[in-house]
């Protein structure tokens, strides 16, 4: 199943530099469609702030990941080296230098292109140049990738993002298995690995192996080894 077409980029980066593009180009067509300076000056004011908050939020995310994985090297890792110090925190940033906007950046920038885009001085030309106009079929991730999370001692949560496909087949090989074992064939986005540990209470390492599946057929490359630990244990 092929995705809708559609012409803001899926990818976060990949969108904030189309948006980045759209917002500079922007002002040269304020006379064709009516656009004010204050119009295409907020514009730019929105793509400022949102990158802003996006490359500080990535930034965040990481620093959570590295403390995540430092807490639980300290709870369950092997006994090698001596724990590590928690993770310092990363850069501050510097906000953008103009007046704050409100929350609804995308919708905004949404709004604006379909009123360029039903304008009666629109042309298609004008929509590939802002980078409004789609361009050819979106390509489709082909290689499976998802987030985990574990709960409740022994339960993980699989998010795989799916893009456009139909299903998702799911591979695990825990403790000491040697061959993966396929738990299913997924429609839905989330799934739950809520097999109890191997030996009651002790650690497990699981690793999971995606595919997508499209018309009852297994289509693209396996996923990379995901690789979670379930400590076996409830919590307090």
């Amino acid at each position: 199943m092929r995705k809708t077409i559609g012409w803001m980029d899926s990818s976060e980066n990949d969108m904030l530099d189309q948006f980045d593009q759209f917002t500079l180009k922007l002002p040269g067509y304020g006379l064709k469609y009516g656009l004010s300076v204050p119009q295409t000056t907020a514009l730019r004011n929105d793509y400022l702030w949102l990158r802003h908050a996006c490359v500080c939020t990535s930034q965040f995310e990481q620093e959570l990941s590295t403390r995540v994985q430092w807490r639980n090297d300290l709870k369950n890792g092997v006994e090698v080296a001596p724990a590590a110090q928690v993770p310092g925190v990363g850069s501050e940033f510097v906000a953008p230098n103009v007046p704050p906007v409100l929350n609804g950046v995308v919708p905004r920038w949404r709004a604006l292109a379909a009123f360029i885009k039903t304008h009666p001085n629109y042309e298609k030309a004008d929509g590939l140049d802002l980078g409004i106009e789609a361009v050819g079929q979106p390509s489709q991730n082909m290689k499976p990738t998802a987030k985990l999370r574990v709960d409740n001692g022994h339960e993980v949560r699989l998010r795989v993002f799916k893009d456009g496909h139909d299903s998702t087949i799911v591979w695990c090989r825990r403790g000491a298995e040697v061959i993966p074992v396929k738990l299913g064939v997924y429609r839905r986005a989330t799934i739950l690995d809520d097999r109890p540990n191997l030996v009651a209470g002790q650690p497990e390492q699981r690793d999971y192996t995606l595919q997508y599946m499209d018309n009852d057929a297994p289509v693209g490359e396996l996923s990379d080894v995901l690789r979670v630990v379930t400590p076996g244990l409830l919590a307090a």
